[in-house]
């Protein structure tokens, strides 16, 4: 059981996963050989993407983890910050002078962390007390089948989606 602290809205993943991996060792003499994070707040995953979310991981030994993405379906080169002066600024403008004025098709690639599946090592966590380390791995999912449940509407269209009414 996690204690209480670390069972807070505020808490991040790190010192949950710190707590029950030092936990499964100090009691069981087990270190697994990578960490499996599948969020609740993406309900919808295809046991195939864990699967392969793992094996990329195993088949790289110099990779920190494997995060699955999507493209984004808002492309960053389209979104502004509001400047102290009151004009909207490119966030990507470090990227392009007008990255707004881009053709859709000449936009870079460009992916969304999506929340669907995380696999890390335990090496990576204690090591570089990071849930991702330097060196992440992308596992590639179609955007339309990645659904980040966050409001009411958000949950009433991956349940249309898992019902196959979409």
């Amino acid at each position: 059981m996690r204690p209480a602290e670390l069972a807070q809205d505020h808490v991040l993943d790190l010192p949950v996963f710190v707590h029950v991996l030092s936990q499964l060792e100090k009691r069981e003499g087990y270190v697994p050989e990578l960490v499996v994070h599948l969020r609740p707040t993406a309900p919808y995953r295809e046991p195939a993407w864990v699967d392969e979310a793992v094996e990329l991981l195993r088949n790289n030994p110099e990779a920190d983890s494997v995060r699955s993405v999507s493209e984004p379906r808002e492309h960053p080169y389209r979104v502004f910050r509001r400047a102290a002066d009151g004009y909207l600024a490119p966030v990507m403008a470090h990227e392009h002078p007008t990255p707004a004025l881009l053709r859709r098709q000449d936009q870079p690639t460009m992916f969304h962390y999506n929340c669907v599946v995380d696999v890390t090592r335990p090496r990576t966590i204690h090591g570089q007390q990071s849930m991702t380390g330097a060196r992440m791995l992308p596992l590639i999912l179609p955007r339309d089948h990645v659904f980040d449940v966050d409001t009411p509407l958000d949950l009433r269209i991956t349940r249309a989606f898992m019902e196959g009414r979409l």
